[in-house]
């Protein structure tokens, strides 16, 4: 992975991520372990999954908040 590859990966889950705890969605510690989640299936598997797909799937975040979390994204 490139130096500006690897920047890319880590800008969507920290936007994402941040965005949600500012919204009350989740809590900055149930965000750090998705994000551990995250990086550790990524170096495992090569697989990236989005932050908002593990914050759902652990069942800390509705699908529509995470809906509402990437309108106000934008």
């Amino acid at each position: 992975m490139t130096e500006s590859n690897h920047a890319d990966f880590l800008k969507y889950p920290s936007r994402f991520g941040m965005a949600a705890v500012k919204l009350g969605f989740v809590t900055q510690e149930q965000l750090r372990a998705a994000m551990l989640e995250q990086l550790a299936i990524n170096l495992d598997t090569g697989v990236h999954r989005l932050i908002g797909e593990i914050l759902h799937e652990k069942g800390w975040m509705t699908l529509e908040q995470v809906e509402k979390t990437l309108e106000n994204m934008d």
